[in-house]
């Protein structure tokens, strides 16, 4: 129920994954690129060529993705303190972005929340979260009090 695309635009080569019952996702991309696939519908297996060689697609191994999120904007500037990822499994590591400048990275290894660095204010906020677990929702707030309201 997924649709999974390769591409090479002369200067990368890898794969995107689209869900489209589940929008919300957005594209996910993936580190691998195939030159040709095979789907055994009869075993609901892919079998991907890849570097020459055939591999089955999620053979039980977790594929590493890069996503990031759609700006969130504020109607004035503000310090996002605190937030919280919520994922199947852990460690994912977190991109903080305010006003397209990476502020914070963080490797994020529980479901607890935790706080953000101060210093600064932003008016757009973005995510860009790596791993190979499944994250369903991504927190933040102006405090811990106001994290914890919205969970």
């Amino acid at each position: 129920n997924q649709y999974l695309g390769f591409y090479d635009d002369g200067s990368t080569q890898r794969a995107f994954l689209v869900d489209p019952f589940g929008p919300e996702l957005g594209v996910q991309y993936i580190d691998k690129y195939a030159t040709a696939g095979y789907k055994d519908i009869d075993e609901d297996l892919l079998y991907l060529v890849i570097n020459g060689q055939i591999e089955v697609w999620d053979g039980g191994a977790k594929l590493e993705y890069t996503w990031k999120s759609k700006p969130v904007y504020t109607p004035h500037a503000v310090n996002m303190a605190a937030a919280k990822i919520i994922a199947d499994d852990y460690p994912v590591t977190v991109d903080f972005l305010v006003d397209d400048v990476k502020r914070h990275t963080r490797i994020v290894d529980s479901l607890s929340a935790f706080r953000l660095p101060g210093g600064f204010r932003g008016e757009k906020f973005e995510l860009v979260i790596k791993g190979s677990r499944r994250v369903s929702e991504a927190i933040m707030a102006t405090t811990m009090t106001e994290l914890s309201v919205t969970v």
